[in-house]
């Protein structure tokens, strides 16, 4: 029954725009929406008669499928409502509260346009269909109240255009809010009913009555200018109209197609993490914050590139690992790609950004470091019921056989108080700073000897150094290496960022047989690889000797 008052309020649509006489340009227009819309009906039609089959096409045409044809085309006419009443309030003799009210319109279908080629919605709410529909008839009600008060005086002699654009808003509402929403009800409450088994079919067939519902309000928006501007306002509204219809489908193409491309060179870490069984690799990634607070999100972006494309489609996991290797957030999604990856063309380099929400109480500061796996099969089957797509050959850190460690993002928290501390300034040849310490007195054989160590960054280090700790004997010969990675692991030195205050807390135990006197300490920080000691300068300018500075002399007991 719903979808029959769709068809009869189309077919009412459609008779009131062709019995009303239309310039060229409004003709155009409407053709070439509706044109658009015809080849993606068309196209959905192939994918119903294709049936099971996966691909570029597949994706491409699918109505019920996001950043794709119809969902460009569905974007670029939101726009094109919203560029429409741009034009219109530009005129002089629309009053500033009409303007400002045509502003605010327009400034909302621009948001709609961005929701629904995105589906941004879906993504930050679980529950969308209910708020959805609220803000929806929130917005209604403000233009009906807008329409009262400004427009009604108008509406007798616009009764076509009126009609007209209330067909349109009837079918845009009915079969992109009311139908929709009801389905995923029912669906919910009785799986095996009718609606449910054509469910695909049904949902395809309310974007079809969308994309059309649209059409013909935007017929009515261009006759209500046509017929309501100079000529030269009405050139103004092409000119507003074309560019703008212009130049936001080109950014939506250049968002989708060749941006990824230009990131993934660009701004993104390169990586090569090659897979088995598919022409696919993972060759980037990129996080906009590499510094974070306990509690906050942190986005990642990840880059893939398929030379030959991919046969299969295939999900992502993502997980965010303490520094012992424990996790604390997953995001696990059902594609590896901002589309189907069986929709990836040859050459294509393809974005995805997961997100992760770190818990609160996370401890600081670490490293946390990003671990990415590719599957495929029913997301709500068990681990070990579905199919791992192994890893072929990685310049990054390989876990397990299908699973990569990629990159890591750094949870600072509050710096630490320092209570008792020798001021120090000692620079290290790769930017970052020893602004004090604190050592012990005295300590004992076979005990602990805590240490306090404060740094300052001036750039990322991005290289793993072990921070040398010496005990020198002072009247005897005894020498004890206490060598050790900063922060205990974990915080490495290469994931140390610039313009960071950092305080570690260093325990070191002392061997039980050494021998009881005075020892100068001494510390410093050294290549992991090559062993070779960073270069110190004193405050002064002046080169430490043997790179290794002098805390002080502690006295070790037996």
């Amino acid at each position: 029954m719903t979808h029959f008052s769709l068809l009869v309020a189309t077919l009412f649509g459609l008779i009131i725009l062709i019995r009303t006489p239309r310039t060229a340009f409004t003709n155009r227009v409407l053709w070439a929406l509706a044109l658009c819309a015809g080849v993606i009906v068309a196209g959905q039609v192939l994918v119903w008669v294709q049936g099971g089959h996966r691909g570029f096409l597949w994706w491409f045409f699918n109505l019920d499928d996001d950043r794709n044809a119809p969902a460009a085309l569905a974007a670029v006419m939101w726009v094109l409502m919203s560029l429409i009443i741009i034009a219109g309030s530009l005129r002089p003799s629309v009053p500033w509260m009409q303007k400002f009210y045509g502003w605010f319109v327009a400034l909302v279908l621009f948001i709609v346009s961005l929701d629904d080629f995105y589906a941004i919605h879906e993504t930050m709410i679980y529950d969308w269909q209910r708020p959805y529909m609220i803000a929806g008839g929130i917005f209604m009600l403000v233009n009906l109240a807008a329409f009262w008060f400004w427009f009604r005086g108008e509406a007798w002699a616009n009764k076509r255009l009126v009609l007209l654009a209330a067909a349109g808003v009837f079918i845009i509402g009915v079969s992109g809010f009311i139908v929709e929403s009801f389905a995923y009800g029912a669906c919910e409450e009785t799986p095996q009913s009718f609606i449910c088994r054509y469910w695909w079919q049904a949902i395809a067939l309310d974007e079809i009555f969308e994309l059309f519902g649209t059409v013909i309000f935007i017929g009515a928006m261009l006759l209500y200018m046509q017929a309501n501007s100079s000529p030269v306002q009405w050139q103004q509204v092409k000119r507003i109209t074309v560019g703008g219809s212009l130049a936001w489908t080109a950014l939506l193409l250049a968002f989708f197609w060749p941006l990824p491309a230009i990131e993934s060179r660009l701004l993104a870490q390169p990586v090569s993490v090659d897979y088995a069984d598919e022409d696919l690799r993972l060759v980037g990634y990129w996080t906009p914050s590499k510094v974070i607070q306990p509690g906050e999100r942190v986005i990642v972006f990840l880059y893939w590139h398929t030379g030959a494309g991919v046969q299969r489609d295939y999900r992502l996991s993502t997980q965010l690992l303490s520094p012992d290797l424990a996790t604390i957030a997953q995001d696990d999604e059902l594609h590896a790609g901002q589309i189907p990856s069986t929709a990836w063309l040859p050459g294509m380099v393809v974005r995805k950004a997961v997100h992760f929400d770190v818990p609160p109480d996370s401890p600081t500061p670490a490293s946390y470091r990003l671990m990415v796996r590719l599957w495929r099969g029913n997301p709500l089957a068990d681990w070990q019921d579905v199919i791992s797509l192994p890893i072929a050959s990685s310049d990054q850190e390989v876990l397990t056989t299908d699973t990569a460690l990629i990159g890591s993002v750094v949870a600072l928290g509050p710096t630490p108080a320092l209570a008792e501390i020798t001021p120090a300034d000692y620079t290290f040849a790769d930017g970052f700073t020893l602004t004090g310490y604190d050592i012990p007195a005295e300590a004992s054989a076979g005990g602990n000897l805590d240490l306090q160590f404060a740094w300052e960054t001036e750039r990322d280090l991005n290289r793993p150094l072990t921070q040398l700790v010496h005990l020198v004997g002072v009247g005897h010969d005894a020498f004890v290496a206490l060598d050790s990675q900063p922060f205990g692991h974990r915080l490495p030195t290469q994931d140390w960022p610039g313009g960071a205050v950092l305080v570690d807390n260093m325990t070191v135990t002392l061997p039980a047989d050494m021998a009881a006197g005075e020892y100068q300490l001494f510390t410093g920080m050294y290549d992991s690889g090559t062993l070779e000691r960073q270069a110190i300068t004193n405050g002064q300018g002046e080169p430490v000797a043997d790179n290794a500075i002098l805390l002080g002399t502690i006295a070790i007991s037996d």
